[in-house]
């Protein structure tokens, strides 16, 4: 790549940077056109779905008047036993259908006041309110169907559907309230249940992302929706569209068995606190501190002078001193005594030199042997200790 000189009619090539910087660019854009990440596709009439067969539509609006709308992602076997009010809302369940077991403690949960919200086009487990298939079909020119919306204490409301999907009716065996009805029967109808209600609604392609907004399907569900959800709390089914989610620790043991270990804890935690209390002040042990202070030093004393080491500790002393003596003049620790005084001498004076030779002399006199007297170990510890006080005095000059 080439660019004009504006100053004459020669060329010059781009600078590496310019070139750099276009490379990735060109890099950068090819890669935004060209690879996209596909977004994953999610079950169908998922509430959290954003897909075209979700129903994220649908939960949002019962958010706007439930109190609390929550996901079911656990069997129908722990539905909350304690609550009353509440509002279970299936949106067409798995082919599978839904457990025997999972169905009676749901109807149990419903005989206690709650209430079910079923959309499935053929509900044929539930007892009283069996599907039957349908001989004639819908024909209209125009592909529109009309849906009558019956509502207590108000006229009915007619609105024109999409062609129906599904070819049942409900024919309950019990008295129930029809909600939305048509031409050959009902497709959504409510009954009691105890101290509940179950509702089932055989269209629940109408909650469809895609499909909520047309054909009049919101004028006709919104109703049911709201009239159920409005002031309660709604779970929303996701279990039977195979999300599940693992109880926590606790909800893995029963009540009365948590209880006991709870009182067991206390009772455990205030024995601990009853052995562990001390009342009245607190005095530290003579023998926590024997070892660490003065003490421990005269110890190993005593028994240096007891097995008769006095040549040895002067032996120690020794190597001590010459250490210091090289820290302070550079000199080799293995230097002769003659080495160290004339050192001594050219740096810190006669005196100084004098003192040393003594010192020196008179540790490798008694340091040969270890059976030292007393008194001559004592003295020669004097001298050195005074003579490396002076030695930390006239360092700290």
């Amino acid at each position: 790549m080439l660019r004009a000189n504006s100053g004459g009619g020669r060329l010059k090539p781009w600078s590496p940077l310019a070139v750099l910087a276009a490379a990735v660019v060109l890099f950068l854009a090819a890669g935004l056109f060209l690879v996209r990440e596909k977004a994953p596709d999610q079950a169908p009439y998922l509430s959290f779905s954003a897909d075209l067969d979700g129903t994220k539509a649908a939960a949002e609006m019962i958010e706007g008047v439930a109190v609390d709308v929550r996901q079911w992602r656990q069997p129908w076997t722990q539905l909350p036993g304690t609550v009353t009010g509440g509002v279970l809302a299936a949106i067409q369940p798995a082919a599978g259908g839904i457990d025997p077991k999972e169905q009676d403690s749901v109807l149990q949960w419903v005989e206690r006041g709650n209430h079910l919200l079923l959309f499935q086009q053929r509900p044929d487990e539930w007892a009283g309110m069996n599907g039957e298939q349908l001989e004639k079909t819908p024909e209209t020119a125009d592909g529109a169907f009309p849906v009558k919306r019956l509502w207590p204490g108000s006229p009915a409301v007619e609105a024109l559907t999409d062609k129906p999907v599904t070819r049942y009716r409900l024919q309950g065996a019990e008295p129930s309230e029809q909600l939305l009805t048509d031409d050959f029967g009902t497709l959504a109808a409510s009954r009691g249940y105890g101290e509940g209600t179950i509702t089932i609604v055989l269209t629940p392609e109408w909650l469809r992302n895609d499909t909520i907004d047309r054909h009049g399907h919101f004028e006709l569900v919104w109703p049911i929706l709201r009239g159920l959800s409005a002031g309660r709390t709604v779970w929303i089914d996701e279990y039977h569209h195979g999300i599940t989610s693992k109880p926590g620790l606790f909800a893995v043991y029963p009540g009365w068995l948590l209880a006991v270990y709870a009182q067991l804890a206390l009772a455990f935690l205030g024995w601990l606190w009853i052995r562990g209390k001390r009342f009245g002040p607190v005095h530290t042990p003579r023998e926590w501190i024997v070892r660490r202070g003065d003490e421990t030093l005269l110890a190993v004393t005593g028994w240096f002078r007891k097995r008769r080491l006095n040549g040895h500790l002067l032996r120690e002393q020794e190597m001590y001193v010459r250490q210091r003596l090289q820290d302070r003049y550079g000199v080799r620790a293995q230097a002769s005594i003659s080495e160290w005084v004339e050192t001594v001498r050219s740096r810190s004076g006669e005196r100084a030199a004098s003192e040393l030779q003594v010192i020196l002399e008179k540790l490798e006199s008694l340091s040969g042997s270890d059976s030292v007297p007393d008194r001559e170990f004592l003295q020669a510890s004097g001298k050195i200790a005074e003579w490396i006080e002076k030695l930390d005095k006239e360092r700290s000059r």
